[in-house]
């Protein structure tokens, strides 16, 4: 049940982000099937947790998820009205490679717990907000005992996790560690198919893989495996 939870969070925060991508992209775009899916994740995380935060201010529980599905799934009805299907294809060696990458990434986030940020800075909000029934409690922003979480941080993050939270039915660290793996993933989905654009398939491919070797990336404090803001805060750079 947890894990059919979880693939509805992922597939209604796609579903929005595709809509935002089909209503953002220029018409003579011509993004490519990694790009949009990259920029679906991103994009589908903002204005998930955007929408959250409004609605939270007038809904809780059941009411605040079952209104951010309709969003969702009406964002991923413009998607498709738009034409914005998934396409496959044969895949090359190169980007088997990505992927075995962007898997031993995940491998790794599984098996280190969060650093101080991933606690003391995001989950412990998304906590407040999934306690209090989808909103963070207006008190802890004049709390200076709790000045160490940084109130005034943006709650993009947070509020990701939240929606996972209202999905699972309950707080889980454990499950939260795949929001920032996967924004690793679509980091590099998105840098080599755009380097491929540009200077060739091979080419981009092989700089894209290289990111896999930048220790901050992957292994050292605020990389992919802790859940640290600095990987999603690169994408948001990379992808503006």
């Amino acid at each position: 049940m947890i894990a059919l939870s979880l693939v509805a969070a992922i597939l209604t925060l796609l579903a929005a982000g595709y809509g935002m991508v089909s209503l953002l992209a220029p018409k003579e775009a011509s993004l490519t099937e990694c790009e949009r899916l990259a920029l679906a994740w991103l994009l589908g995380s903002v204005t998930v947790s955007f929408s959250l935060w409004i609605l939270g201010q007038m809904l809780r529980g059941v009411y605040l998820q079952s209104t951010e599905v309709g969003i969702c799934l009406l964002l991923g009805l413009i998607a498709w009205r738009r034409g914005q299907r998934f396409s496959f294809y044969r895949p090359s060696l190169l980007q088997i490679l990505l992927v075995l990458e962007i898997a031993l990434v995940f491998y790794g986030s599984f098996r280190n717990p969060l650093g101080w940020d991933g606690l003391f800075n995001w989950e412990i909000k998304a906590r407040y907000a999934y306690l209090n029934g989808g909103s963070v409690p207006s008190a802890i922003f004049a709390d200076h005992g709790r000045a160490f979480s940084h109130a005034e941080y943006p709650l993009a993050i947070p509020f990701t996790e939240l929606w996972f939270y209202l999905w699972v039915g309950e707080p889980n660290q454990f499950l939260l560690k795949l929001i920032f793996p996967a924004f690793f993933a679509a980091e590099v989905f998105f840098l080599a198919a755009t380097l491929s654009r540009a200077i060739g398939a091979t080419l981009g491919h092989g700089l894209a893989a290289l990111l896999f070797f930048i220790p901050q990336f992957t292994i050292q404090p605020g990389s992919a495996i802790v859940g640290y803001a600095d990987l999603p805060l690169s994408f948001c750079y990379l992808a503006a």
